[in-house]
């Protein structure tokens, strides 16, 4: 998975670009990879920043990989701060759509593993990733569902 910006020119010349969060797909019939949109943040000037490095410190986190070390560019120059509660759970829906769809991305991973490999190691991990992103939307939802 990856975070994708896409370029579009409107006709008065200026340009508009979008963020998505994408995945290649392997089409067996073609023998080629397609990306498949996961999710689409919006235009990048409208994306919250804060979110993702939240987001990206929880996964983080949540594979072992420590203290996340902010080595990517950020999209924005000025920081978003989400004051309201209508604010935060615009926020919350959006990590949600986002969490959803790597849930979904995980089990197809787990559905489609041979039956050679669901005794192995990656298999297992596979499954508790499962579980793990089931307990962040069960929370996601118990935190701002009224």
């Amino acid at each position: 998975m990856y975070i994708r910006i896409t370029t579009r020119k409107n006709k008065d010349g200026t340009t508009v670009q979008y963020v998505q969060l994408a995945h290649d797909e392997w089409l067996p019939q073609a023998k080629r990879a397609n990306a498949k949109v996961l999710y689409n943040f919006g235009r990048r000037e409208d994306v919250d920043i804060q979110s993702l490095e939240r987001l990206i410190s929880s996964i983080q986190k949540f594979i072992g990989a420590g203290k996340p070390k902010p080595a990517h560019k950020p999209l924005l120059k000025s920081s978003i701060r989400v004051k309201t509660l209508k604010d935060r759970r615009k926020t919350a829906a959006a990590v949600r759509d986002i969490v959803s769809a790597l849930l979904k991305a995980e089990e197809q991973c787990v559905e489609n593993t041979p039956a050679n490999l669901q005794d192995s190691e990656r298999y297992d991990m596979a499954q508790e990733r499962v579980a793990s992103l089931q307990t962040v939307l069960e929370a996601l939802a118990e935190a701002y569902d009224d």
